[in-house]
Formats: structure tokens, C-alpha cells, sequence
């Protein structure tokens, strides 16, 4: 008897990737510090309706520098313009730019309608910072997860980066409220992490950061892995697929970070339903 495989298996992916631009297509930053710029395709059209899409975000680290970047992924009609954001503020900064790295990564569930153009625009502390970003778009599920929307809590739009949260030095630090209360169910979550500004990361090696919510009392969602390096690199989440935990409107999101350092870290939380 055939195995069915489960909804994170897609038959057919479509991607940006080409012989020329092996890693992924360029995405400049806004002309202003901490201010968006112009979308820029990514893919188009959308050539089926899609499901999930895979990122890998990487060069934009750069040793003793704060490369603080957030960057909007939107969809509109082929050939641009009206773009609607489906994933508002990723945290980029400090994405891995070194030769054996794979930079920021992650999967999110999200309907993408066939036809349509995936667009991408960034913002940094550095004016006019480049990204390089690659996109795989999961097609032909056996079971299609339905989610339709994300939404970001903790975004500090002003600094590019996320709520400043301080790890513990071999323990986890303290939870710290991140964002406002849920604005509506979430099912689905995931976080990202960057160097809260910090030119100079003195701990290289694992980050644990864990998700939870309620004050006092914290439910824990679950965990993800990130590695920091000296030389002012960031990588993962690892895993890169976000954790199924339904959680209601209007409570509060919670995180906690455990290091071997104790010097404040950008967070945004990142909710699928």
C-alpha cells in the first residue's frame, strides 16, 4: 500500500532561481535609512496556485556593522503595481554572507493564487543595502495547508530590527512581552532574530529562543535555533518551518532567549492563521 505524503511535500515548485543568478535575485533597500523602497519581482507570473513559500535570505552581514534590514514580501498583478503584503517585515539583518553560510531561512504557509506577481521590498539602516533572495513557491499539494495571511509582532520600523530582548548567559533570560496583544487567532508561528544594533557580536556559536504567551504564567508555543558568529553573521531559524499551536485574540506574546551573553537582541514574531 502507497504512502500518502504529508502537506509539507509539494510535487512541483516553482522558484527564482536561474543558471545566471544561482543564488537568487538582488533587492535594494530604501534610498533613506529605515524607510521602504521600491517592490521588485521576484516571481512572475505565479505559475500555479502555491501554498507554501520557502526564503533564503543571505549578504547582508558585514563585520563591525549594524545592518539592521526588514523586508516586505507582497503580491499584485503580473507586471506590478497594487501589491498587497503577505508577509509584512522579515528580519534580515545581519543575514549570512559568508561563503559556507545559509544566511536567514524560512517557511511560510500561505495561499498564493496562480497569475499573480511575487514582489519583494526592503528597508535598512544602511541606505540603499542589498539582499540577495531565493524563493521556492510549493505546488500541487495532496493536502494544501490553508492559511491566508501573516502577520508580525515586535517590529520596531524606525531601527529596522526587533523588540530588544536580553538573553541569559547559559540560561534563558527573562520573558519579555513582544508586540501588542494578538490582534486575532493565530495558528501558526515562527520568529526571527538580529543584532539589536550591535556592531560587535562577542558570542559566536548557538542561540535558543523561546516562544510563549500570557504574562506571569507563560504557555510555551516551542523553540528555534539561530547561530551568531563574530563577525556580525546571523543564521537560521532552525527548523525553518513554523510550529502549529492555535493561540486566541487578545493575549499577550512572550519570548525568552538563552545565549552566552547577556547584550540585548532584535525579535519579531511572525503569525500564520
Amino acid at each position: 500500500m502507497p504512502l500518502v505524503a504529508p502537506a509539507v511535500y509539494s510535487r512541483v515548485r516553482q522558484h527564482n532561481l536561474t543558471v545566471s543568478a544561482r543564488s537568487g535575485a538582488t533587492i535594494t533597500a530604501g534610498g533613506t535609512a529605515h524607510v521602504m523602497g521600491a517592490w521588485a519581482s521576484l516571481i512572475d507570473p505565479v505559475d500555479e496556485a502555491s501554498y507554501l513559500l520557502a526564503i533564503r535570505a543571505a549578504d547582508v552581514e558585514t563585520a563591525a556593522a549594524d545592518t539592521s534590514m526588514l523586508m516586505d514580501l507582497g503580491i499584485g498583478p503580473s507586471g506590478g503595481g497594487s501589491e498587497v503584503v503577505i508577509l509584512p517585515f522579515l528580519d534580515l539583518g545581519a543575514a549570512d554572507a559568508s561563503i559556507s553560510g545559509m544566511g536567514k531561512f524560512w517557511e511560510f504557509p500561505v495561499n498564493i493564487s496562480k497569475g499573480v506577481r511575487l514582489s519583494a521590498r526592503a528597508q535598512s539602516a544602511i541606505v540603499s543595502d542589498t539582499v540577495t533572495i531565493a524563493v521556492y513557491l510549493h505546488q500541487r499539494s495532496l493536502y494544501p495547508l490553508p492559511v491566508s495571511r501573516w502577520k508580525e509582532y515586535g517590529s520596531v520600523a524606525t531601527s529596522s530590527r526587533g523588540t530588544l530582548v536580553a538573553p541569559g548567559n547559559g540560561a534563558f533570560g527573562s520573558w519579555v512581552s513582544v508586540g501588542v496583544t494578538t490582534t486575532r487567532r493565530h495558528n501558526y508561528w515562527t520568529v526571527g532574530y538580529d543584532q539589536g544594533g550591535d556592531v560587535t557580536l562577542a558570542n559566536a556559536g548557538g542561540v535558543l529562543v523561546e516562544l510563549g504567551y500570557e504574562v506571569g504564567a507563560e504557555r510555551l508555543i516551542g523553540q528555534f535555533m539561530f547561530r551568531q558568529t563574530n563577525s556580525e553573521d546571523l543564521a537560521g531559524p532552525f527548523p525553518s518551518s513554523p510550529l502549529y499551536h492555535p493561540v486566541p485574540s487578545g493575549v499577550q506574546m512572550r519570548v525568552r532567549i538563552a545565549s552566552a551573553e547577556t547584550e540585548n537582541r532584535g525579535i519579531i514574531i511572525y503569525a500564520g492563521d
